[in-house]
């Protein structure tokens, strides 16, 4: 005569199972951190590569004021030989800025203007595109606090910062250099004041 499970026995059953259960998901979720963070890391690679297509070529468009002057000192050059500003980025992702009309470019030209990314390597696994590190009254290129409010609460942005020679945020004019900021699940090691933080630098320093 067979007899069936005692108390003892039931409970441990669901303790293992519960264990296992527990390790299942938590190797999951670094799996899918890990994928995530890849994603991060080879778009961020496509947008630096682009931006030095950027620096070569200048401005794919140029759907631009006629006159330019705070942003590109020479109207003929389109930004060529320099990065683009804070107030070029934000007229790529479609705003007006600073006389820069993108009504001819509705929805704006930023992956078009750099060369070998496309709207989704822009854009985090999330779904946040590229973003400037300020707009206007900037502190200095590489100020923690800017970097961390750019970033936001959820850290899960794309976060360009354009220099100038001086070390200043560049919103117009001759941008010389950039960091790109992101921030990985998996390697949280802190980084100006920012857990996870990682930087990608321009050619031109």
């Amino acid at each position: 005569m067979s007899r069936g499970f005692t108390v003892v026995e039931i409970l441990v059953t669901l303790v293992v199972m519960a264990i296992i259960l527990t390790l299942g998901t938590v190797n999951l979720r670094g799996s899918l951190a890990n994928g995530r963070d890849s994603e991060r890391k080879s778009d961020i690679e496509s947008i630096a590569r682009g931006l030095e297509q950027r620096y070569e070529n200048g401005n794919a468009i140029r759907a631009l004021p006629v006159t330019p002057v705070n942003d590109w000192p020479d109207s003929t050059a389109y930004g060529k030989g320099w990065y683009p500003g804070v107030n070029e980025l934000r007229h790529m992702q479609g705003q007006n800025m600073s006389g820069f009309n993108p009504t001819s470019v509705s929805g704006g030209y930023l992956s078009r203007n750099l060369p070998g990314t496309s709207d989704s390597i822009i854009t985090t696994p999330n779904g946040n595109a590229i973003i400037p590190v300020c707009t206007s009254s900037c502190a200095a290129a590489g100020n923690n606090s800017q970097i961390s409010n750019a970033l936001g609460s959820d850290r899960d942005k794309y976060v360009y910062e354009p220099i100038t020679d001086t070390g200043a945020v560049c919103l117009t004019g001759i941008c010389t250099s950039y960091k790109l900021y992101w921030v990985s699940e998996v390697d949280t090691t802190t980084y100006k004041g920012i857990a996870g933080l990682k930087e990608a630098k321009s050619k031109h320093q």
